[in-house]
C-alpha cells in the first residue's frame, strides 16, 4: 500500500509543479519589463522537468501494476491483519 501512496503523492506534486511553472511561463509571456527573460527561462525549465518527472512516475506506476504489485500488496495486508489477530490477547475468559 505504501508504494501506491508514494506514487500518488509524487504525481500530485508533479502536477502542482507543472501548474506553477506554466502559470509563470504564461505570466512572463504576457508582460514586458526586466526579469521577464529569467521568468521565461525558469518557467520553461521547470515545465520541461515536471513533464519528464510525470512521464517517469506514470511509467513506474504502470510497471508496478504489471508486475503484480497490487496483488502483492493485498497479500501483505491480509498477512499483516492475521499476524495482528494472532498477537492480540484472547479476552473470552
Amino acid at each position: 500500500m505504501m508504494h501506491i501512496c508514494h506514487c500518488n503523492i509524487a504525481l500530485s506534486l508533479v502536477i502542482l509543479a507543472l501548474v506553477a511553472s506554466m502559470s509563470l511561463l504564461i505570466w512572463s509571456m504576457r508582460n514586458i519589463g526586466t526579469g521577464i527573460m529569467l521568468a521565461k527561462l525558469i518557467g520553461g525549465v521547470c515545465s520541461l522537468l515536471a513533464i519528464i518527472l510525470m512521464v517517469c512516475s506514470i511509467y513506474h506506476m504502470v510497471q508496478f501494476y504489471q508486475n503484480g504489485g497490487a496483488d502483492m500488496m493485498n497479500k501483505m495486508g491480509m498477512m499483516h491483519e492475521s499476524m495482528n489477530a494472532n498477537m492480540m490477547p484472547n479476552s473470552s475468559n
